[in-house]
C-alpha cells in the first residue's frame, strides 16, 4: 500500500493517506486549465448537483466546483503540481480528482488515466488504479478519486484526463459514511476520524476502503484522504469506525468530502 499526505510519502500496512494535484478551470474559480476528453452520454446538461447529493458522499459542506462541460462525463476540479511537487518530496505522485457527471443517464465504474506533457514531450502517465467512488453517479452529481503517477512529472507540465465508464463493479458495494471530521494538531498534523455503515444485505468480507478529498475556499483540491476501518469484515447492519493521524504541511481542508466501498468477494 502507498501512504502520502502533504508533500512527503511513506509505507502503511492497513491504512494509506494521499495529498495531490492539478485543479480545474471555471469562470467562478481560479484553478488552472486542465486538458480533458470525457466520457460521452447525453447532450442535455443536468443542473449541477450539491457535491453531496449523492446519498453515499458525506462532508462537511459542498466545496465550489465548476459545473463542468455538457453531455459528458469529465474531470471539474483537480490538485496541483505547484503544490505537490517540493525538491525533497516523494518519488510518486498522487492527484486528487473531482468528476462530474453531465449527461442525462446515471453512469456507474468510472475510472482515469492521465498524461502528462512538459513542452509537447510526454513525460509520464497515471491511472486511477481503480473506480471512483462513489461506483453509481447520477445526472449532475460527482464522483471522487484520484490519478496515479509512479514518477514525477516536471512541474510545468500539462496533465490531461480522459475518463471512461461502464467499468466492472462485480463484488463492489457502497457504504455509508454516517460522519467524519478532521481536527488539525501541533506540528502539522490532520486527525481524521468517522464511522461507515454496511447498509446493505451483504457480508463486506474485508475492511471497507474510506477515501476522501480535502478542498480549500475556492474549491481547489488540497490532498487525498485514504484509510480502511477498524473491523475485518462487516456485516449487514454493522457500523465500524474509521480513523487515522495524517501527516502534512497545514494543508487546507475548509471542505471535506468522504466516500466509502467495500467487496463482498
Amino acid at each position: 500500500m502507498r501512504r502520502f499526505f502533504g508533500m512527503t510519502a511513506t509505507s502503511a500496512l492497513a491504512l494509506t493517506l494521499a495529498l495531490s494535484l492539478g485543479a480545474a478551470a471555471s469562470a467562478t474559480t481560479k484553478h488552472p486549465p486542465i486538458h480533458r476528453k470525457g466520457a460521452s452520454g447525453g447532450s442535455a446538461a443536468p443542473i449541477p448537483a450539491d457535491a453531496r447529493a449523492n446519498p453515499f458522499i458525506q462532508g462537511n459542506q459542498s466545496p465550489p466546483l465548476p459545473a463542468g462541460p455538457s453531455g459528458k462525463v469529465d474531470v471539474i476540479a483537480s490538485g496541483s503540481l505547484a503544490q505537490l511537487i517540493q525538491p525533497e518530496g516523494p518519488s510518486s505522485l498522487v492527484i486528487p480528482v473531482v468528476v462530474r457527471n453531465n449527461t442525462t443517464k446515471a453512469q456507474s465504474g468510472i475510472q482515469l488515466t492521465a498524461v502528462a506533457r512538459n513542452s509537447g514531450e510526454l513525460v509520464g502517465t497515471g491511472t486511477s488504479e481503480s473506480n471512483l467512488m462513489p461506483l453509481v453517479v447520477k445526472p449532475g452529481q460527482i464522483a471522487i478519486g484520484y490519478v496515479y503517477f509512479e514518477s514525477l512529472p516536471p512541474t510545468t507540465s500539462v496533465i490531461s484526463y480522459s475518463v471512461t465508464t461502464g467499468n466492472s463493479t462485480l463484488g463492489q458495494v457502497e457504504l455509508t459514511v454516517t460522519d467524519s471530521n478532521t481536527s488539525p494538531e501541533a506540528g502539522g498534523f490532520l486527525n481524521l476520524i468517522g464511522q461507515v455503515r454496511n447498509q446493505t444485505k451483504s457480508k463486506i468480507a474485508s475492511p471497507g476502503s474510506v477515501f476522501g478529498i480535502c478542498f480549500d475556499s475556492t474549491g481547489q483540491p488540497t490532498g487525498t484522504l485514504q484509510t480502511y476501518t477498524d473491523g475485518n469484515s462487516l456485516p449487514p447492519g454493522t457500523v465500524e469506525p474509521f480513523s487515522d493521524q495524517v501527516s502534512g504541511d497545514n494543508t487546507p481542508c475548509v471542505s471535506l468530502l468522504v466516500a466509502s466501498n467495500g467487496s463482498t468477494l
